[in-house]
């Protein structure tokens, strides 16, 4: 029993992360949409630095054609360790928005904090349980990923019965 609690801990203590700040989500046609989940790494000592850089970049990006929303999240064991989900109205937002001035910004603000690289990985579908911004600021989410070798019919379906 104790060792299925520590393994029931240690699992959530790599999966947990914290909710940063709630964006308001604006309408986006879901079968057009892109997302970007990016993970980086700080050093812990600027983490305050990094969360400061990346609320600028949200509130600049939220005024860019095609924007859908960026919710923040750090893990919780691990100062440092932030994701970053973005949301477009389209591939073209999307595409358009990786050579605006904002994204520049952020990729010379971080450059100095970072311990790794800028890991952006894009979706044309997310499977998310509940919209981040139907959550309280201090609420504890799960963000994981699954990859998935060959096809991936009906995955969505295997997914959500977990």
């Amino acid at each position: 029993m104790y060792q299925l609690r520590v393994i029931c801990r240690c699992f959530m203590l790599i999966g947990l992360l914290i909710l940063l700040s709630v964006p308001a989500y604006s309408q986006v046609n879901e079968s057009a949409a892109v997302h970007a989940v990016t993970y980086v790494d700080v050093l812990p000592e600027s983490v305050n630095s990094a969360l400061a850089a990346l609320k600028q970049y949200r509130e600049t990006s939220n005024t860019q054609a095609g924007y859908g929303s960026i919710t923040l999240l750090e893990q919780l064991d691990r100062a440092g360790r932030l994701a970053i989900i973005e949301k477009w109205q389209s591939n073209a937002a999307f595409e358009g928005h990786l050579g605006s001035a904002a994204y520049a910004n952020l990729q010379d603000k971080l450059r100095l904090l970072r311990t790794g690289s800028y890991d952006q990985r894009p979706y044309h579908s997310l499977l998310m349980d509940v919209e981040p911004s139907r959550v309280s600021e201090t609420a504890v989410l799960i963000l994981t990923h699954v990859d998935i070798a060959g096809g991936a019919q009906g995955m969505d379906t295997v997914l959500q019965q977990y």
